[in-house]
């Protein structure tokens, strides 16, 4: 049975091997990985070599636990920082065919700043619920 997709999600404790292999990715599709499982993490090295990386800091390929198993050794500057997206100073995706990989490093200050910004987003609307001991 083959399928496609536009985006691969991938959230595995993997085995220590690629959760994912690089052929059941099409042109175009975005591929977003927050698994973590040295020593070789969840992501294909093959897909990685295909890929446009994009990473929240270039110290993801440095050796763990500060970087991620599966970008260890990967030359630092062909990886977009998220930040160079956002703030126009390094290109997101060059083309429709493009194959694209975000690799989650898992940095508390995102979660901080996300979790601000949804109980914010529900206080404005009056949704959610306040929850005391």
């Amino acid at each position: 049975m083959t399928s496609a997709s536009d985006r691969c999600v991938c959230r595995t404790p993997s085995d220590s091997r690629p959760s994912i292999r690089a052929e059941w990715i099409r042109p175009g599709t975005h591929v977003s990985s927050v698994g973590y499982k040295p020593p070789s993490g969840e992501l294909p090295r093959e897909l990685l070599g295909a890929a446009r990386l994009f990473v929240e800091t270039r110290t993801a390929s440095a050796p763990t636990p500060v970087g991620c198993a599966e970008l260890q050794g990967l030359d630092p500057s062909a990886s977009t920082e998220l930040g160079e997206v956002v703030q126009s100073t390094r290109p997101g995706r060059h083309d429709a065919e493009e194959i694209t990989v975000y690799k989650a490093m898992g940095h508390v200050i995102e979660d901080m700043i996300a979790a601000e910004i949804a109980v914010r987003t529900a206080r404005e609307r009056g949704v959610g619920q306040t929850l005391r001991r």
